[in-house]
């Protein structure tokens, strides 16, 4: 099909850029936000984070308290929700191939 045709059209070099979506324990630290165990409304969240720099900030505050709850309800403990932009490194040479060189805070909530 050709829904997927931009992931083969698009050149690649050894640099890829990111979102990276995490929640914040009492304790300070960090864990992906589960949006395999949210459900099926939580599957497009890499969607929702590309457009992060061209969101309002009110709207990125109701995502980030959207999310919040919806790890609350799957037993995370959640204190914030933090993202992340990323730059990883990319080579076949190397297990895993993919890895985060760059991490920069770009939003943070306590929702």
């Amino acid at each position: 099909p050709l829904t997927g045709w931009r992931l083969f059209s698009t050149v690649r070099g050894p640099t890829l850029p990111g979102w990276e979506a995490v929640v914040v324990a009492d304790d300070g630290s960090e864990a992906a936000v589960p949006f395999d165990r949210t459900g099926r409304g939580f599957r497009g969240a890499l969607h929702v984070l590309q457009d992060f720099p061209r969101t309002p900030q009110a709207q990125r505050q109701a995502v980030c308290r959207t999310w919040a709850s919806a790890a609350r309800q799957v037993g995370v403990d959640v204190r914030a929700v933090r993202i992340y932009r990323t730059v990883s490194t990319v080579s076949l040479k190397t297990s895993p191939p993919t890895t985060v060189k760059v991490r920069r805070l770009h939003t943070a909530c306590s929702p």
